[in-house]
């Protein structure tokens, strides 16, 4: 009951922050859009191939015939929805070959807050590089962490499935390898880590039981599904950080637990 309500306070506090510019929509473009009537120009975006996932411009050959002389700005959006609703059904493969494409942008890149350092005018093209680097590796380091935390978890799961696990001595040292790959994994494939996680997270008894892993769960989740449908751009995983630095903090903490308690166990087992 403390989660619905939790559920329900949030949802309506959204609900209050929107309304004030819907009403506005209503009036100033002549039917009630939330927020803005860009769904439509997004969803057909993501079906581009050129755009590699990315945003590309409908412009030129890529506004559909029947939009061209559409100039509403609600009645545009809606015609670009219904154009790419088509281009969907008529290739559905293609369009979801793009799928990989646009998590790979969305979650693979780090240099977003560079890129727009750079175009306001705040660094050189050489500070901007050591920036964007920077971003890079500090990204990698915070998903190695990220992996390493979601292994630690379900140590359970692994004893039921494994054998292995229960080999007393062995048990914390293979825990500590399993830990070590998983975070290398995600480090080295992040948007494949990002579909992986949320899934795998949720088959685990003790994530479930977690409020902060259950809100991690959801934001990335949601992102995943979100951009996997439009399109995707490194901008949008930016709001995760709140709750990744935070998750991938606690991931190495518990990988060097882990290699202490491998490390004493093997001092005992020489002793």
């Amino acid at each position: 009951l403390h989660r619905v309500l939790l559920a329900g306070a949030f949802s309506l506090g959204v609900v209050c922050a929107v309304t004030p510019w819907t009403l506005r929509n209503c009036e100033k473009l002549g039917a009630c859009t939330v927020i803005s009537a860009n769904g439509g120009w997004n969803l057909l975006i993501g079906t581009f191939e050129e755009g590699r996932g990315a945003w590309t411009p409908i412009a030129g050959e890529r506004v559909p015939e029947g939009c061209r002389e559409v100039f509403d700005e609600v009645g545009k959006d809606r015609c670009f929805a219904r154009a790419a609703r088509r281009r969907i059904q008529s290739d559905f493969g293609a369009w979801l070959g793009l799928l990989p494409q646009k998590l790979r942008v969305t979650f693979d890149y780090a240099g977003a807050a560079s890129a727009y350092l750079k175009e306001a005018g705040t660094f050189t093209e050489s500070g901007f590089v050591l920036l964007r680097n920077s971003e890079q590796v500090a990204m990698r380091l915070m998903l190695v962490g990220l992996g390493l935390f979601w292994a630690a978890l379900p140590t359970w799961i692994f004893r039921q499935r494994f054998g292995f696990f229960v080999l007393g001595k062995t048990r914390a040292a293979l825990r500590a390898v399993w830990m070590a790959a998983f975070g290398l994994a995600a480090g080295c494939f992040p948007w494949c880590f990002a579909v992986v996680a949320p899934v795998y997270g949720l088959t685990l008894k003790g994530a479930r039981q977690q409020p902060t892993v259950l809100w991690w769960i959801g934001v990335l989740g949601s992102l995943v599904a979100v951009h996997g449908v439009f399109f995707g751009a490194a901008r949008y995983a930016m709001p995760a950080l709140l709750l990744e630095i935070p998750l991938s903090s606690v991931g190495f903490y518990l990988f060097a637990r882990q290699l202490a308690v491998a490390r004493r166990r093997s001092f005992d087992s020489e002793g």
